[in-house]
């Protein structure tokens, strides 16, 4: 079975629609208090998933943006935050080797709903640092206290 289908399937197994196009796979999801769009992708040697996030840093807040967002990606074990410095798009990156072989299931879920919480438990955080003049150090702080709470209200079993 190929990747994407492979995918494809799994996420359909968890009642997630997902949508084929071009050399991607596109699923909306929600990630805290706002919806996002899960897209994977494939390269020779990596999958790379990736989770937009529907916010655009107006341009006076984007350096608070870059602060919380290294904040936020120092304490991340995989994939990070990053921001178009163009429009201040934002979206979290994370991707797995799969240069020899075809991932398993458990792999994969593990790739796709680490990104998918990951992103979900700042979302709020990074709207507040966007659009009001809260310090980027306590929105993230506030997300990262929340944590051990989201973690036992897991997204898909």
């Amino acid at each position: 079975m190929e990747l994407l289908e492979q995918i494809q399937s799994l996420l359909c197994r968890n009642g997630i629609t997902s949508d084929r196009k071009e050399d991607s796979l596109f699923a909306s999801v929600l990630t805290g208090p706002i919806g996002s769009r899960l897209r994977l992708a494939e390269s020779p040697t990596l999958l790379h998933c990736m989770v937009l996030i529907p916010i655009f840093t107006p341009e006076y807040r984007r350096s608070a943006m870059a602060w919380a967002l290294s904040r936020a990606n120092f304490t991340l074990h995989g994939g990070c935050f990053e921001m178009d410095p163009e429009d201040g798009e934002l979206r979290f990156r994370s991707s797995m080797p799969i240069c020899d072989g075809t991932p398993t299931d458990e792999q994969l879920r593990c790739l796709v709903w680490s990104a998918w919480t990951t992103a979900a438990r700042y979302a709020l955080a990074l709207v507040e640092v966007a659009f009001t003049e809260i310090e980027p150090d306590v929105a993230i702080a506030r997300a990262e206290a929340n944590w051990p709470e989201a973690q036992n209200e897991t997204v898909v079993q």
